[in-house]
């Protein structure tokens, strides 16, 4: 923090950006979720109006005022950010995808450990509300003991249904992994299912969701390879494999 400080007193002009602090040049209000979007208010020393994103994630309205917050030291017109804010988009990163029937909605993230599990949780379950909460993920193998903590305490919080699979086990069984996740989830009186293949455990997720459902496919994101024993193995990414059961769901 203290470098941050320094840096920013060496600066001719700094743009501050909140959501808690009103007194910030750049603050955003009134975040609510209309439809499929996330709406807020934003105020700047330039203009006050309402923007949106289409990124799932309450999280993600302070990621878009720092996008304002830089728009507004370029002096970029506020329809330009309006426009640019709605398009954005980030592979593997809180990707949205829906029933023809709007009963199950499934979102993938790259949520890799506990603290980005933790905030896609939260968010999900609050933007999701009245709706079952399942999550699938992993843990990567040869690593401490640590991330596999703090996912499952993550999970063991928020989630209503659990299926461990796996995550770029590399040297470990998948199995081994889950147990060791498994732990920490008992410890939250959950229950929770273990399914090693992914392929499968994302169907399963899907397929098995109790509705009307959401469904967070946490860790893989876009990415199209396992790291496993031997090295990389190509693997189907996590946003075709939801498509697919969506499918196989739309098509009864």
């Amino acid at each position: 923090m203290e470098r941050v400080r320094a840096a920013a007193a060496a600066c001719p002009r700094v743009v501050t950006f909140s959501q808690k602090f009103p007194s910030a040049d750049v603050y955003g209000s009134q975040v609510r979720k209309e439809g499929e979007k996330i709406a807020f208010h934003v105020r700047t020393p330039r203009y006050e109006r309402e923007l949106a994103i289409s990124t799932p994630g309450l999280f993600n309205v302070e990621n878009a005022l720092a996008a304002v917050a830089v728009a507004e030291a370029y002096g970029i017109p506020a329809d330009v950010v309006a426009a640019g804010l709605e398009r954005a988009f980030v592979p593997g990163r809180m990707e949205h995808y829906v029933s023809a029937d709007g009963q199950i909605s499934v979102i993938v993230d790259y949520s890799h450990n506990g603290m980005s599990l933790q905030n896609a949780l939260r968010s999900v379950r609050a933007e999701y509300p009245g709706r079952e909460l399942t999550v699938l993920f992993g843990c990567t193998g040869g690593k401490g003991i640590d991330r596999r903590e703090g996912m499952g305490n993550a999970a063991g919080e928020w989630a209503d249904r659990i299926i461990l699979t796996e995550d770029d086990p590399g040297p470990e069984e998948v199995e081994a992994i889950c147990a060791d996740i498994g732990v920490f989830l008992t410890a939250h009186g959950k229950d929770y299912t273990v399914i090693p293949n992914r392929e499968a455990a994302v169907e399963t997720a899907i397929l098995g969701a109790r509705r009307p459902a959401v469904v967070l496919l946490a860790g893989k994101g876009c990415e199209e390879a396992q790291k496993r024993k031997n090295g990389p193995e190509p693997c189907i990414p996590d946003g075709t494999l939801a498509r697919r059961a969506l499918d196989k769901y739309n098509a009864g």
